[in-house]
């Protein structure tokens, strides 16, 4: 029988993975905020004057 990862060790890998997953997934919508950040203000308070 091959010797396996004791469990905290393959809780850790799990939890790395998790934690790459999710930097991986949200970068492409932070990128676009600070890409659009003038423009994302300037649409919100356009719209907020009224008149």
């Amino acid at each position: 029988m091959a010797a396996s990862a004791p469990k905290a060790a393959r809780s850790a890998s799990a939890k790395m993975a998790v934690g790459r997953g999710s930097r991986a997934s949200s970068s492409p919508a932070l990128l676009a905020f600070v890409f659009f950040n003038r423009k994302i203000v300037a649409g919100m308070t356009a719209g907020a004057i009224k008149g």
